[in-house]
């Protein structure tokens, strides 16, 4: 896949950025400008595709929760708490795991109306 721009899944020809992609989701949708259909992405894989980002947010919890910080000395000077490594840790799972997934992995489809 080249990344620039991406093709229509019905009439073949580029329809949408890179990024608008990933903004898409399984209830929005772009209308191609060539042939006129509503694309969306594929629902299962849209889903599936954002676990991994709530995996690492999880592990960022567990890892400074307070049960840990008492297994671990040197974690007690860290000023953040476990809910704001979390985000922190969400963050970077959407950034780093979800986006790419999402944009190699789930197709474009047409969207009946």
């Amino acid at each position: 896949m080249k990344i620039g721009r991406l093709s229509c899944p019905i009439c073949s020809k580029k329809c949408m950025s890179v990024f608008r992609k990933v903004l898409l989701g399984p209830l929005v949708s772009v209308k191609c400008k060539e042939c006129n259909n509503f694309i969306s992405s594929a629902w299962i894989k849209s889903i599936l595709s954002i676990i991994p980002a709530g995996g690492v947010s999880f592990a960022a919890w567990a890892i400074m929760s307070s049960t840990l910080k008492e297994k671990f000395p040197f974690m007690t000077n860290i000023s953040q708490s476990p809910e704001e490594w979390a985000v922190y840790g969400l963050l970077a799972g959407v950034l780093l795991i979800t986006a790419p997934l999402y944009l190699f992995w789930v197709p474009l489809k047409l969207r009946h109306m």
